[in-house]
């Protein structure tokens, strides 16, 4: 294998220990990958919960919109979303013992109703934690996680069709986060009239962020988008 550190400015190169096989699209397409899995349960042990704990974030009021469910076979924690049947799970089993999302859509809609304003995260919890904060500050304002950086046709088609007025960039405060903000910005400018960012400190997502910064930062996007829409 070959990889790129953009930190040292090296090539580094690590000899392969397994053999690759190709999946066939019958085998990308098996419920097992795109649907939740018999064995999946609603009681998910602490130690998986623990995941979605540490962002202060709690099964009974901020995650309502969501069923979680955890499959002891899969070892993943599923978000069911209960109004749109969009699915996210949680891989618990990676390497060193970090979690690892999978996606099955291209984004993930916080809450599944239109809202004048958005927040864009790159990440499913940041998106319930935004929409959390927004709900005791500004309920108007709604959160959509993009599952990475990229603006994809599916996400700016999206944006549209909800006849969203503003959009907020909220992504980490680092280079890469530099990189997608200009990005986005860039595709949003034919979609909506105003584009804004919200501070989120570098090597933070807005799920590091505590909910009292969070409203901070919400009630600051109320006023510009009273004043510019």
């Amino acid at each position: 294998w070959s990889a790129y550190c953009f930190r040292c400015k090296e090539f580094m190169w690590e000899e392969k220990t397994h053999v690759r096989h190709e999946e066939t699209a019958s085998v990308r397409n098996t419920k097992d990958i795109y649907s939740i899995p018999k064995d999946a349960t609603k009681a998910v042990p602490s130690s998986i919960m623990s995941i979605v704990w540490k962002y202060g974030l709690t099964f009974d009021s901020t995650i309502s919109q969501y069923e979680l469910l955890y499959s002891p076979r899969m070892n993943r924690l599923y978000f069911f979303d209960r109004d749109s049947g969009e699915i996210s799970s949680r891989y618990c089993g990676h390497s060193a013992g970090v979690p690892k999302w999978i996606h099955n859509t291209p984004y993930s809609l916080v809450p599944s109703w239109e809202t004048p304003c958005v927040v864009l995260t790159e990440d499913l919890l940041s998106a319930i934690k935004v929409r959390a904060a927004a709900d005791s500050a500004v309920p108007w304002i709604g959160a959509i996680a993009v599952h990475g950086t990229s603006p994809g046709k599916d996400i700016m088609l999206a944006i549209k069709s909800r006849n969203t007025q503003a959009v907020v960039l909220a992504f980490d405060g680092d280079e890469a986060g530099e990189y997608a903000y200009n990005a986005f910005r860039k595709a949003l400018k034919p979609v909506v009239g105003t584009v804004m960012r919200m501070n989120v400190p570098a090597g933070m997502d807005p799920k590091d962020m505590s909910f009292d910064v969070l409203r901070h930062e919400l009630l600051m996007i109320k006023g510009r988008f009273e004043r510019e829409c």
